[in-house]
């Protein structure tokens, strides 16, 4: 599906409002910041953050997302609730199926907003109506040349976001995701999510001395979480970057990796590593090294990706017969990754 086409599916469905056919093509000019919008716009979010831990509300929200050679988008049915979390009901667009990876955005997390508030400049643009509310608007511009990489609308009533967006550096929308209707109710505790699975630094460090490799970055993404996770038996880890707007997941597990072909992906070279890539969005990039196997899943740029793989152990490929579970399970890791949630 052609970006304009699914812009105008979004757009037909009441989603994406009025200019956001402009914000996808027109390059975003550098904009001065003025001194007091940073404080305001930092205060703004984290009250976001607050509120997607807090507050209860359902609604319908769409989910796209562009790379160069691919486009996924996913409607989906969200309930939350702050003891209970939330609860994400997904279906496709335009008869097409949902992409799993391409996941409902129902939360602001502090460890992101963190990152975003690190990595880049905030401030202020105009308020406007999104979803029928009145909402501010925050955008979060590169410091090397001000241009924006990221927009969120946050309602000014229930302090919700409810829309964002992501920009490459030419202007061109890489992600969006919004809601077409949003219901809100009563606001309760403050409930932390649960982390039970989340390694901690002890955790890390033991993996480290195991023979796992954790980098603390992937070229400008930070690692902000990671789990030990079980498939079809098997551990695996999953490492997960950002610097607040991008994401990179990372998953490691013990396999070897043979020359027959993955259905769907494409073998290419780098860093001198044969590495499978699947150009869809997020991009899928699967390699062997040091007796593991490495599957990647992010929207960040080109240069990140490489980064990965320079980054992370990588060996040619020698073994035959491709491991038919990496296979089936690259569909399912997708579903893990959810950087807000």
């Amino acid at each position: 599906m052609t970006r304009l086409r699914l812009l105008l599916l979004l757009a037909g469905a009441g989603t994406l409002l009025a200019g956001l056919p402009a914000y996808a093509v027109t390059p975003v000019a550098p904009a001065r910041i003025e001194a007091a919008d940073e404080p305001r716009a930092v205060q703004l979010l984290s009250a976001a953050s607050r509120a997607a831990r807090t507050r209860t509300y359902s609604g319908t929200q769409y989910v796209a997302s562009w790379q160069e050679h691919a486009a996924s988008s996913s409607v989906a049915e969200v309930r939350h609730s702050p003891r209970e979390g939330s609860v994400v009901t997904v279906r496709p667009t335009a008869g097409e199926q949902p992409d799993p990876s391409v996941t409902p955005t129902t939360d602001l997390d502090p460890r992101l907003l963190r990152l975003l508030v690190a990595h880049y400049d905030l401030r202020l643009a105009p308020d406007t109506m999104c979803t029928g509310r009145l909402v501010h608007v925050v955008e979060a511009l590169r410091p090397s040349d001000g241009t924006v990489a990221g927009r969120f609308w946050i309602d000014r009533a229930s302090q919700l976001v409810l829309r964002r967006e992501t920009f490459d550096p030419a202007g061109r929308l890489v992600r969006s995701s919004a809601f077409a209707t949003m219901s809100v109710g009563a606001t309760g505790a403050d409930v932390a999510p649960a982390s039970l699975e989340t390694l901690d630094p002890i955790a890390l460090s033991r993996l480290r001395g195991d023979g796992w490799q954790i980098p603390g970055a992937l070229g400008d993404l930070e690692l902000y979480d990671a789990r030990m996770r079980t498939h079809e038996g098997q551990p695996v880890l999953h490492l997960s970057y950002s610097d607040g707007l991008s994401t990179l997941s990372v998953f490691a597990q013990h396999g070897r990796l043979g020359s027959a072909g993955m259905a769907g992906f494409r073998k290419q070279v780098m860093d001198r590593a044969s590495v499978w890539v699947k150009a869809s969005s997020p991009e899928r990039l699967v390699w062997a090294g040091a007796g593991r196997v490495y599957t990647v899943l992010s929207d960040a740029a080109p240069a990140t990706l490489r980064a990965a793989v320079t980054a992370l152990p990588h060996d040619r490929v020698r073994h035959p017969g491709l491991l038919t579970r990496i296979g089936r399970g690259l569909a399912r890791v997708g579903s893990w990754l959810n950087p807000f949630a």
